[in-house]
C-alpha cells in the first residue's frame, strides 16, 4: 500500500529516490520558507548634472559680468529674486567663489571645478531621501533578490529566475518553518554595499531613521527527506511549479538545502 506522500509525490520519488547515497527517500512535502519585503529611508548621495540656469550664470561670470548687480541686470531678473539662490548654490558647491574688490564690492569668480562642469567632467552631489525596498532570506540571514538564484554559485546566470513570493495570508497546508531573524538593524557596511550595488546613480550616505518596515512572505518549495541507517537526516529543498514563474526543472537549492537540515536538527521541529 503507497504512503500519502507517494500517492502525491510518486513521479517526484522515481526521480529522486536514489540521488543521497547510503540514504533512504523516506517523505515528500511542500514547505514554505520565510522571506521578508522591507523598506527603509535612507540618506543617499545622487550625481546632478548641470542645469541650464547655472550653465548660464558659469557663463556669464566667463565674459566678465561678474558681480551681483550686473548678472541680475544681464539675466532681467530682480536682485533679491528668490532665483538668486542659485547664486549660493554655486558657491555652496564650488563652482564659483566670492571676492571682494577694496571697495568691498562682491563679484564671484568660476573655479577650476566650475569650468570641469561646464565642460561636463564634474557633477554635483546632493542629498536626497529616498525608499529603498529589498527582500531578506530569513533562513540564509542574506539580501535577497527575487529576480537572481538563491545559490550564490549560480548568481551570474543570464536569464532572470523570478521566484513567487507569497503573502503568509495567502499560503496553503504545508510545513511553515519559522520566522527567527526579522532584520530590524542590519550591519552597516552590508547594507550600504548592498543600497549601491542596487540603487543605481545613488551613494549610501546614512540611514534617515533605524525603522525599517519589514511584512513577512514565504516561497513554496517541495522538502525531500532523507534518512540514513544511523537514523541522520538530510532535506533536499528542490523548486516546482510554486517557487517559480516558468518552472521545468525540479532544480537543487544547495544552500537552502543545507539550511533546512540544520533548521530541523536545531529545533526538531514536527514535520508532520
Amino acid at each position: 500500500m503507497k504512503t500519502d506522500f507517494l500517492i502525491k509525490y510518486e513521479k517526484q520519488y522515481d526521480m529522486f529516490k536514489d540521488h543521497r547515497e547510503n540514504f533512504e527517500l523516506v517523505n515528500i512535502f511542500e514547505m514554505y520558507i520565510p522571506f521578508w519585503k522591507c523598506m527603509q529611508k535612507v540618506v543617499a548621495e545622487k550625481s546632478v548634472a548641470i542645469d541650464r540656469f547655472s550653465k548660464v550664470i558659469l557663463e556669464t561670470v566667463i565674459i566678465g559680468i561678474n558681480s551681483h548687480e550686473e548678472i541680475c541686470a544681464f539675466l532681467g531678473i530682480v536682485e533679491d529674486a528668490f532665483v538668486t539662490v542659485q547664486f549660493h548654490y554655486l558657491v555652496k558647491n564650488g563652482l564659483i567663489k566670492e571676492v571682494y574688490t577694496d571697495d568691498i564690492k562682491l563679484l564671484y569668480e568660476i573655479t577650476p571645478k566650475g569650468y570641469s562642469f561646464l565642460e561636463k567632467k564634474h557633477t554635483v552631489k546632493q542629498l536626497e531621501i529616498v525608499e529603498f525596498h529589498f527582500l531578506y532570506n530569513d533562513l540564509l540571514q542574506t539580501f535577497f533578490d527575487d529576480k537572481i538564484t538563491i545559490d550564490s554559485i549560480d548568481n551570474k546566470q543570464q536569464k532572470p529566475i523570478h521566484y513567487k513570493l507569497l503573502a503568509n495570508r495567502h499560503l496553503k497546508e504545508g510545513v511553515k518553518v519559522q520566522y527567527k531573524h526579522r532584520p530590524k538593524k542590519l550591519p552597516s557596511l552590508e547594507f550600504a554595499t548592498y543600497f549601491n550595488r542596487k540603487m543605481n546613480g545613488y551613494q549610501f550616505y546614512d540611514l534617515d531613521d533605524s525603522n525599517v518596515r519589514t511584512y513577512e512572505r514565504s516561497i513554496s518549495f517541495l522538502a525531500f527527506e532523507y534518512i540514513s541507517k544511523d537514523n541522520s537526516k538530510h532535506y533536499d529543498i528542490r523548486r516546482h511549479k510554486k517557487s517559480i514563474q516558468k518552472f521545468k526543472l525540479y532544480t537543487l537549492e544547495e544552500e537552502l538545502s543545507l539550511a533546512v537540515t540544520d533548521y530541523f536538527n536545531k529545533y526538531q521541529t514536527d514535520r508532520s
